[in-house]
């Protein structure tokens, strides 16, 4: 058993004694052992040791898994989807070790701690763009507070103008493009499609039901399917209308991952 196990078992065992109008038998104690070991073995979250020069770990727990990792002395926390694990081992085995993505933000992390590649945006903008949405849902309010490089990065994915995102992968020297692209829509994609709707400043109403297609619901059906079907962002998640420089080197159930071929 692990120290915060050993903790919390013993704190369980203090409670039920505090906790009772007469001081329990040393049997009664005991009955309650396998109940407090149950407990404090399911709150201790599992974790995983990845290593690599960020000396990376994954943290499995029922309230979502994490990714922690070191970067410049600095420590990181981020959100991980094992279902993309085999995406973000492709990464770290197939491109170079300088290769930067366009990705939509909560990717970040993965890409960083676990494949060892930068994206456009890096992780103070990640923890800033939390802030924004948090007080966006309280407030109404923080989309003036958005970044440039935030901004470009938004205007890449959901302009119709591929010229346009080739434009902002070279002003930040990003060859690859990493999409979310389940056959199927998970929980976090739902969540991200929304997410990226409320950081562009489009409105919801007009636009909601191409980023709200709902959980376990076909992509290619029901998602972006209307005003949003030319956006960037839906044409890489399907792989449809897509200038030629842009190359599908990796796809599976649930991630594309493009090379934005240069010009000769």
């Amino acid at each position: 058993m692990g120290k915060r196990s050993l903790i919390v078992l013993i704190g369980v065992i203090v409670a039920l004694i505090l906790g009772g109008i007469f001081l329990p038998s040393i049997e009664q104690i005991v009955k309650k052992i396998p109940v407090a070991i149950d407990v404090a073995i399911e709150e201790t979250p599992a974790i995983e040791s990845i290593g690599g020069k960020r000396n990376a770990r994954i943290i499995y727990s029922k309230y979502g898994d994490e990714i922690s990792y070191y970067k410049n002395g600095r420590s990181y926390y981020g959100p991980f989807y094992p279902y993309l694990r085999n995406a973000l081992d492709w990464i770290k085995n197939n491109t170079p070790q300088d290769a930067i993505f366009l990705a939509l933000p909560w990717h970040q992390g993965m890409i960083s701690g676990y494949a060892e590649r930068e994206t456009i945006i890096s992780e103070d903008l990640v923890y800033l763009i939390e802030d924004i949405l948090r007080e966006l849902a309280v407030n109404g309010t923080g989309l003036e507070k958005i970044p440039p490089k935030v901004k470009d990065v938004i205007e890449a994915l959901l302009t119709e103008d591929a010229n346009k995102t080739i434009e902002i992968m070279k002003k930040y020297g990003a060859s690859y493009v990493f999409m979310f692209a389940p056959k199927n829509a998970t929980y976090e994609f739902c969540m991200e499609m929304r997410r990226v709707l409320r950081l562009s400043g489009l409105s919801e109403k007009e636009y909601g039901a191409d980023f709200g297609g709902g959980i376990n619901t076909s992509v290619e059906k029901y998602w972006f399917i209307t005003k949003a079907s030319n956006f960037m962002l839906a044409r890489l998640i399907k792989n449809r209308n897509l200038p030629e420089v842009f190359v599908l080197v990796y796809q599976d159930d649930y991630a594309k991952i493009y090379l934005l071929k240069q010009a000769p």
